[in-house]
């Protein structure tokens, strides 16, 4: 449990993100415990102490008698395809989005500010609530497909080949990613900004000339429709959107249009993802099984891919809705800033929603506000290693080699790139071996020109694996080290069959990591 942890949860919680963090997971218990497995509350197994420093608690999972109702639910499982987001709550909750969006933020008195704040929270709730009484039947579900896989003689199947050529909402975003990709191909004043400055400040650079119109109305298109996506998204207030921080998107489109022409042709088909490996996969599998076992392994395995989209619908929809909360939060804290009661506006991630709340609402001693922002930026620093230094292998890897999870098969040699965060984005360049503490839907565009990715946290059912897996790279994830122990300039074989890691060549640089 530790490493799905640190996947959603990659860095640590400030005071403000503890609540909504705690809440989210306890979603997860509660399908979890519905399962038959015992689990402690959320609070306890993420901890914040009145310095704002969060820790880790890993629960020992034990089963519960509920667990021997398991089997009989294992039918209505495989015929769980997620069509109750789609026919009950889609239509109502984005309406319930599109009415919180309209609101003017600054128009509202501290109360009604902090009314506003928790309706966007408990809406997120709600749609966690449902995602993950969904979500872990398909899990469940996608365990016996890939086991009537096995039973078939298939082997090594994992769950990105179960949800191949699938049209969902990373595959939709990744596409008009690639959109906008192409026509920076086709400006060269665009791509020449792009490859002449740093991707955070080409976007202000553009919004100030009359260089690539076509370009800033696709841009600024894109951003309306999924602006609201964000690196770290789990995290709903230290998150950073796409639509407040542009140069991220910029960043991305920096590394996908590095290759040359020729090694850019995929882009002239943007718009084809192709279903002929799942195609494949699925008759294969089907062809090799009996009659009955063959119809339920196809119907299973209709109803896993719709629940996949309704995952992805929903993930994004919770984003949509975190951003929401977010602005809130800003606003709250831009009042705070200019009652002198912190220096600047995202200080307020120092206050915990509670007192965010009461002090909005005049309950809190101005000065009490003052002195728990200044004490809780003040241990800050010590966040990182107490969320993760303690959780981390030191020891170096034997013989070179580095084990993890097989997330995508198959083998690839390349320089490794160590890459913290999208600022890095840009300096990936094609062929290079991808390795980094985490992913998440943001970082996928980049699975397009690198040959690898190696990751800390992750496994088969993350977007890296099923992302790595529709690109044809292979992925080792779940290393836990990988970031410590490979260097910037090493040349590695990536083996995503045994999910495993071999250093061919170590390079020391005298800099650090990009």
């Amino acid at each position: 449990m530790l490493n799905d942890i640190l996947e959603h949860y990659p860095e640590p919680p400030f005071p403000l993100d503890y609540s909504a963090v705690t809440d989210g997971l306890e979603t997860i218990n509660r399908a979890i415990r519905e399962m038959g497995l015992a689990m402690p509350p959320a609070t306890e197994i993420i901890r914040m102490d009145e310095d704002g420093l969060p820790s880790i608690h890993p629960p020992n999972l034990r089963p519960t008698r509920k667990i021997i109702s398991l089997l009989g639910k294992l039918p209505k499982y495989m015929r769980e395809d997620g069509g109750e987001w789609k026919s009950a709550h889609a239509q109502e909750v984005n309406a319930q989005l599109d009415g919180l969006n309209r609101v003017r933020l600054d128009r509202l008195e501290g109360p009604a500010l902090a009314n506003h704040l928790q309706e966007a929270l408990d809406l997120a709730n709600a749609i966690n609530g449902l995602r993950f009484s969904l979500v872990l039947p398909m899990i469940i579900n996608g365990k016996i497909l890939l086991f009537l896989a096995k039973k078939s003689g298939v082997k090594n199947a994992l769950e990105g080949d179960l949800v191949g050529g699938l049209e969902y909402k990373t595959v939709e975003i990744n596409k008009a990613l690639k959109r906008l990709a192409r026509t920076v191909m086709s400006d060269g004043e665009v791509r020449d900004a792009l490859a002449g400055w740093p991707a955070k400040e080409v976007w202000n650079t553009i919004k100030r000339t009359d260089k690539g119109r076509e370009f800033r109305n696709e841009f600024l298109h894109f951003l309306e429709r999924y602006g609201d996506r964000a690196p770290k998204a789990k995290l709903p207030f230290s998150a950073v959107s796409w639509s407040d921080e542009p140069g991220m998107v910029l960043s991305l489109l920096a590394a996908m249009v590095q290759p040359s022409e020729s090694e850019y042709a995929s882009l002239s088909q943007v718009d084809n993802h192709s279903d002929s490996p799942f195609l494949r996969f699925r008759d294969q599998v089907a062809n090799r099984l009996p009659g009955p076992l063959c119809r339920l392994f196809l119907r299973s395995l209709e109803n896993y891919r719709s629940a996949h989209i309704m995952r992805e619908d929903t993930l994004y929809v919770t984003e949509r809705t975190y951003a929401a909360a977010r602005h809130a939060a800003l606003e709250a804290g831009r009042r705070f800033a200019a009652e002198g009661l912190m220096t600047e506006q995202g200080q307020v991630l120092f206050l915990t929603l509670r007192e965010m709340y009461a002090a909005l609402q005049g309950r809190l001693d101005p000065e009490e506000v003052r002195k728990r922002v200044d004490r809780r930026k003040k241990a800050r620093p010590r966040a990182e290693v107490i969320w993760r230094g303690e959780n981390l292998i030191s020891e170096s890897f034997a013989d070179d080699i580095l084990s993890g999870q097989a997330g995508s098969p198959g083998q690839a040699r390349g320089t490794v790139k160590v890459i913290s965060g999208p600022e890095g984005f840009s300096n990936l360049k094609p062929g290079d071996v991808l390795v980094c503490r985490f992913t998440d839907p943001t970082w996928t565009p980049l699975f397009e020109i690198v040959s690898a990715v190696v990751s800390d946290t992750g496994g088969s059912l993350s977007h890296a694996a099923i992302v790595a897996r529709e690109y044809g790279i292979p992925a080792v994830l779940g290393t836990r080290i990988a970031t410590k122990q490979l260097r910037v300039g090493d040349k590695v074989l990536v083996d995503g069959d045994r999910g495993m890691v071999r250093v061919e060549k170590a390079w020391y640089p005298e800099s650090g990591k990009d």
